[in-house]
């Protein structure tokens, strides 16, 4: 077991992870979940291990789905526009099945680049933080999304 823990999208499964990661030595301080399901599993071992989020171990997780602004304590996210991939992933896949057959082969693959968001709430710290740190934040657009850094 390492520091990377394998997970099935469910909260059960980043309840699991979290559990084997917490056992790694040294344990980390903060931890980044691939979907917001398994983040929510995540803060309830940290919780159930007796630790405390964020000031024990940072959670942050990915999707930014309702269930992240109600988690104790709120989850940090990455906001993705889910309707958007839905709608791209659709289009693309009827674009496929009504283009000639011919023309499958000669078919270029796609990269498509959406924007994300960090959402910051309270279980990474910075919402811990004082707000005159936020105004030191500064939104930086870039090819794969969005980052933030100190102005």
């Amino acid at each position: 077991a390492g520091y990377m823990q394998a997970g099935d999208w469910s909260e059960g499964s980043g309840t699991q992870a979290m559990e084997r990661l917490l056992r790694v030595t040294p344990r980390p301080d903060a931890v980044f979940v691939a979907s917001d399901n398994m983040a929510v599993g995540a803060l309830k071992a940290a919780r159930a291990a007796g630790l405390r989020v964020p000031e024990d171990i940072a959670v942050v997780g990915f999707d930014d789905i309702g269930p992240a602004a109600t988690a104790e304590p709120p989850l940090t996210t990455v906001h993705q526009p889910i309707d958007q991939l839905g709608y791209l992933a659709a289009s693309t896949l009827i674009e496929q099945l009504e283009s000639a057959p011919a023309a499958e082969t000669d078919r270029a693959a796609q990269h498509i680049v959406l924007p994300t968001e960090l959402v910051v709430r309270a279980s990474c710290g910075q919402a811990l933080r004082p707000a005159a740190n936020y105004a030191a934040m500064q939104r930086v657009p870039s090819e794969g999304g969005v980052t933030y850094s100190q102005a």
